[in-house]
């Protein structure tokens, strides 16, 4: 994507909310405080209570947040986002090889349906997963997969990509035959992570990767984390 392209999408999303940073936690936010008990602020650290402090979906803690969904609920901004990772999905030679949209629940609704109607082909099933009781991912709603069908797994932030492993462990799962999917890549909207393809942890192989933004972020593991040590408050979705 072209750098002004990407200031537009950033800037639209920013103006609407969804990128959370010290001192831009909104009092109606979904983001909830968890207290944590203040110690003393160490030198050259933490030095102020309005300090981003939140709990990635991995458990990971980070000082940017991003609540993609308050974005995505404006069209022309996931118009956007779309039509950016159609171009970066076109630049792989990928939109032709792609037969089923399929993504984790919930934030990448949006995006599943609305790359679906930019691609505007009548052979592209958009399909998503459910949670299920044990913490992964099922698919329900009498949605199919075979072997035949060549997948393209769609995420709102991809960070560590534990959503994409869970995505690819539940596509396996009810595929038939059982673990024979073929996965040809995944979108998303914002790449913290500053990787360019999928690492094979997270999937069999290394898959295609393509991304709206790329905004690499810092983040803790929290016996790790600055501000868990300053006792710094923790938000949490």
């Amino acid at each position: 994507m072209d750098i002004h392209g990407e200031r537009l999408i950033l800037r639209d999303m920013e103006e609407a909310g969804s990128i959370f940073t010290a001192g831009n936690i909104p009092d109606k936010s979904l983001l909830r405080k968890i207290s944590l008990q203040r110690g003393l602020f160490k030198a050259g650290g933490v030095s102020d209570k309005s300090e981003g402090h939140f709990l990635l979906s991995c458990g990971r803690h980070t000082d940017v947040y991003f609540q993609i969904s308050l974005a995505l609920r404006f069209a022309h901004i996931s118009q956007g986002v779309a039509l950016c990772l159609y171009r970066a999905l076109k630049e792989k030679n990928l939109i032709d090889q792609i037969d089923v949209i399929l993504g984790p629940p919930m934030g990448a609704l949006p995006v599943i349906y609305t790359l679906q109607h930019v691609i505007n082909s009548t052979n592209v099933e958009a399909m998503y997963l459910e949670h299920d009781r044990g913490g992964g991912f099922r698919l329900g709603r009498g949605f199919k997969l075979n072997g035949d069908k060549r997948i393209l797994i769609v995420d709102d932030v991809f960070n560590t990509g534990a959503s994409i492993r869970k995505t690819i462990e539940a596509c396996q799962k009810a595929c038939d035959p059982p673990d024979e999917c073929q996965f040809i890549g995944a979108a998303v909207v914002i790449n913290r992570s500053g990787a360019c393809a999928l690492p094979i942890g997270v999937a069999a192989c290394t898959l295609p990767f393509v991304f709206a933004l790329n905004r690499p972020a810092i983040d803790w593991a929290e016996n790790e984390c600055p501000y868990c040590a300053n006792g710094v408050p923790l938000y949490k979705p």
